[in-house]
């Protein structure tokens, strides 16, 4: 994967984990750049899509029961828990959006 493919991913994953609670201009920052290059929207939708199937895996009991087990040794400040769960979710939509789009283009 190119250099400029894992900016492109990194920059759609920061604007789709902010996307929830952005500004006026924060969102007008975001679709700036969205129509600057075919690839920004492409990436971005990728991702958004992906972070709609990961809220339903998220969801599902079985995942949940297991996921509880895996961080029962965690901080139990919500803010805490809170926090890593975004790093974690954040890391893995950019990881999966960096492969997306090596897919997609090709390499």
């Amino acid at each position: 994967m190119s250099h400029e493919s894992e900016r492109i991913a990194e920059r759609a994953a920061e604007f789709l984990a902010r996307s929830r609670e952005e500004t006026p201009a924060q969102r007008q920052e975001r679709e700036d750049w969205l129509a600057a290059d075919p690839r920004h929207r492409e990436v971005y939708l990728q991702l958004q899509r992906l972070d709609e199937r990961a809220s339903v895996l998220l969801k599902d009991p079985d995942v949940q029961a297991r996921t509880g087990r895996d961080t029962d040794d965690l901080p139990r400040t919500p803010s805490a828990f809170r926090r890593w769960l975004w790093i974690a979710v954040i890391a893995l939509l950019l990881l999966l959006g960096v492969l997306l789009a090596a897919r997609s283009s090709g390499a």
